[in-house]
């Protein structure tokens, strides 16, 4: 993290991070996910930092973990926000739930992010779903991409 500090990706605040939104000499069109082409609302974007000041932005979850997997190594840092609180958060520190009842974004399977476990089961608890790590939500995504050989 120190080193997304000192190259002005992110800057430090209070209680957490923030994405520093503007990096000069790069044009990004960040209303549009790089994935499905969708719309981008704020409260779900998926941030992907990649080298020379590259940031791509995914329109949700789902297809923000799908890119990271595309584009591997290359990724430097990925960020999300917690659904419920919007604060940003480090993917690979997240949680998600998969598959709960509450349909909010426009990508299946719908995948929304906490930044706490607690936080995450208790929205199963009330919506259903399942709760995976990152590691765990990159690997299920890929093998439902394998079977089905679509995002």
């Amino acid at each position: 993290m120190i080193y997304l500090v000192e190259e002005g990706y992110i800057m430090k605040t209070f209680g957490g991070i923030t994405l520093v939104r503007e990096v000069p000499g790069v044009i990004q069109n960040v209303n549009e996910c790089v994935l499905c082409n969708c719309q981008i609302i704020s409260r779900f974007v998926y941030k992907l930092i990649l080298p020379n000041n590259i940031i791509e932005n995914a329109c949700c979850a789902h297809c923000g973990i799908i890119r990271q997997y595309q584009l591997g190594d290359n990724v430097i840092q990925a960020l999300c926000n917690d659904f419920l609180t919007d604060r940003t958060v480090s993917a690979s520190l997240a949680w998600f739930v998969m598959n709960s009842s509450l349909r909010v974004g426009c990508c299946r399977p719908q995948i929304l992010s906490f930044e706490n476990k607690e936080h995450a089961d208790k929205f199963v608890q009330a919506f259903g779903g399942k709760v995976f790590s990152f590691q765990e939500t990159l690997e299920s995504i890929h093998i439902k991409q394998v079977r089905e050989k679509r995002c």
